[in-house]
């Protein structure tokens, strides 16, 4: 590990000076239907679907570069709501009768766009999206070292979930690519670092940035240029690279 021991060293000032950015999309997570979802003496095939629902989604919008923030349910309110553009609910079956009713107001007063994925609580407004959240849940049971099963279930939501949430999706710098993930974050002096990992062992990848501002390579400072127009950077295999964006 001398290599990326060396690495890090270099952009250790950087690494420890970045801040989160906030999302315009949240992934709902509902502590109501997990409760309701248990139980404990007949039926417990019912158990954990919303769990392994919002796993796979949440894996799935990873895998998409999709910025997003989990909303816990005691977090559903109108104020944190009207932070967001678009929200995702993974077959959320049950919830409070405040965070439905919240949920509908930002709806219809503020244009929130909610998008549900499997069985929901019937709200009005939001826009059924014919995902089915339950290709990784129905292997999950039997174990979860299922990746053929996550790529079946990734595949889903980009079919069927993407195409409503992606036109809907704000951020400084955007990461394209089929084996790569990247995430920005913001540092103090208002530059933006954004980091890219290739998760594919034995092939290189091409990652495409798009956004705004002038990038460079932090660790070699090789200039990539202006992100207005999208750039193409390579990343080995199960290697990254560490982007340093000025504004």
């Amino acid at each position: 590990l001398a290599g990326v021991n060396a690495d890090v060293s270099r952009v250790d000032e950087l690494l420890t000076q970045r801040h989160p950015l906030p999302a315009n999309v949240g992934l709902v997570y509902s502590t109501t239907t997990e409760v309701f979802e248990q139980p404990w003496a007949e039926n417990t095939n019912e158990r954990w679907r919303h769990l392994h629902a919002f796993e796979g989604l949440a894996y799935s919008l990873r895998r998409a570069n999709v910025p997003f923030d989990v909303i816990l349910e005691d977090e559903i309110t109108p104020e944190r709501l009207g932070r967001l553009d678009a929200l995702v609910l993974p077959a959320t079956r049950f919830l409070t009768n405040s965070a439905a009713r919240a949920i509908e107001r930002v709806i219809a007063m503020e244009g929130l766009q909610v998008l549900t994925a499997g069985e929901c609580v019937p709200l009005v407004g939001p826009v059924a999206t014919n995902c089915d959240p339950h290709v990784f849940r129905r292997w999950a049971i039997r174990g979860y070292r299922q990746e053929e099963r996550l790529n079946r279930q990734w595949a889903e939501v980009r079919a069927t979930l993407l195409p409503h949430l992606l036109p809907l999706v704000k951020a400084p710098v955007r990461i394209h690519g089929d084996s790569v993930i990247g995430q920005t974050h913001r540092l103090e002096d208002g530059t933006l670092l954004t980091l890219v990992t290739n998760w594919d062992l034995h092939e290189s990848a091409a990652a495409v940035i798009e956004g705004s501002g002038q990038a460079r390579d932090a660790l070699t400072g090789e200039k990539i240029g202006d992100l207005a127009q999208a750039r193409t950077v390579t990343v080995a295999p199960a290697g990254w690279r560490i982007i340093r964006v000025e504004r």
